[in-house]
C-alpha cells in the first residue's frame, strides 16, 4: 500500500501521519475509484472465506513474495474453516512456486486433487 498509493493519489505519504487509519482511508478511496473507473466491483477474500466453509482451498505461498506477504496468507488461512492446506515455497517469489520447485508443486497439486475430488463422476443428472 505504501508503495503504490503515491502512483494513485496526490499525496506525500512521507509527510503523512503513519496510522492504520490514513491507509485504510487510501485503500477505500482508491478502490472506490477503480471500480468506478473500471466499473467493476473487487470481492472481500475475507467475506468469501467465509461462505466456502465446505469448499476445499490450497493456499500457495512464496516465501520471498513481496506483493503479498506470507504473513497475510497465514491470516487467510486461518479465517477459512473446513479442507484447507497451506504450502510455503520458501525460496519462491510471487507466482513462482511452479517454477521454483516444479516438482513439490506438482505433488502438492495432484495429491490436493486426488484427497478432494471424487475418484467417480456424479452418476445421476451428469454429463454422459
Amino acid at each position: 500500500m505504501k508503495r503504490w498509493v503515491q502512483v494513485f493519489a496526490r499525496v506525500d505519504v512521507a509527510r503523512a501521519t503513519r496510522t492504520m487509519a490514513v491507509y485504510r482511508f487510501f485503500r477505500v478511496l482508491l478502490l472506490f475509484y477503480v471500480e468506478l473507473k473500471c466499473r467493476c466491483r473487487f470481492p472481500s477474500t475475507r467475506r468469501a472465506l467465509g461462505r466456502l466453509e465446505a469448499v476445499p482451498i490450497l493456499f500457495i505461498q512464496g516465501g520471498r513474495d513481496a506483493y503479498v506477504r506470507p504473513e497475510w496468507t497465514q491470516v487467510l488461512y486461518d479465517l477459512k474453516a473446513g479442507p484447507k492446506e497451506l504450502w510455503i515455497c520458501a525460496d519462491a517469489k510471487h507466482n513462482q512456486a511452479v517454477a521454483t520447485d516444479p516438482k513439490t508443486y506438482a505433488h502438492k497439486i495432484t495429491g490436493f486433487f486426488d484427497r478432494h475430488l471424487p475418484a467417480e463422476p456424479p452418476a445421476a443428472g451428469g454429463l454422459p
